[in-house]
């Protein structure tokens, strides 16, 4: 897309016309090996420092739900490296739990909410709105939190 753009800006602006250069580029974490790392494989070469971080705190390599892969480290990674600030941010965007399993990434979020407030030093207060704000946008996920029955009702979804 970006390559896209700029072939367009130069069009437009009739600027020097010249080959794109980011064709090749490696980014940060590019690892062409990625598959060997398994479930870690999101993370290229970023992989091997969250399996140092899981074996150096024995506790950081418990799984977060026995549905899912993610496991402790990659929480705290999340908050040290990515600068996740928002349990949505972690159990959305960082680890997809909440996209793969609704149910799981409600079940999990307890203890990785716990995880964020040590490493970002916030208080049980703050655990409990993240974790209310995320189980809120969570059902939304679900069967059973979907708005079917209220769309049906205001004629917007007719059932077949």
């Amino acid at each position: 897309m970006a390559e896209d753009t700029v072939n367009h800006a130069i069009t437009l602006g009739k600027l020097e016309d010249r080959k794109c250069v980011t064709g090749e580029l490696r980014i940060h974490g590019y690892d062409p090996s990625y598959e060997q790392q398994g479930e870690m494989s999101v993370y290229g070469t970023d992989a091997a420092r969250i399996k140092a971080l899981a074996s150096q705190t024995p506790e950081l390599a418990k799984q977060l739900h026995p549905d899912l892969p993610y496991i402790a480290a990659e929480v705290v990674w999340a908050v040290r490296e990515e600068m996740a600030r928002e349990l949505e941010d972690v159990l959305a965007r960082r680890t997809r739990a909440l996209f793969l399993n609704a149910h799981a990434a409600i079940e999990m979020a307890p203890e990785a909410v716990a995880l964020m407030a040590i490493e970002l030093g916030k208080d049980q207060g703050w655990q409990d709105a993240q974790l209310k704000s995320f189980r809120d946008l969570a059902k939304r996920y679900t069967l059973e939190g979907s708005n079917f029955e209220e769309a049906e009702v205001a004629g917007t979804h007719k059932a077949s």
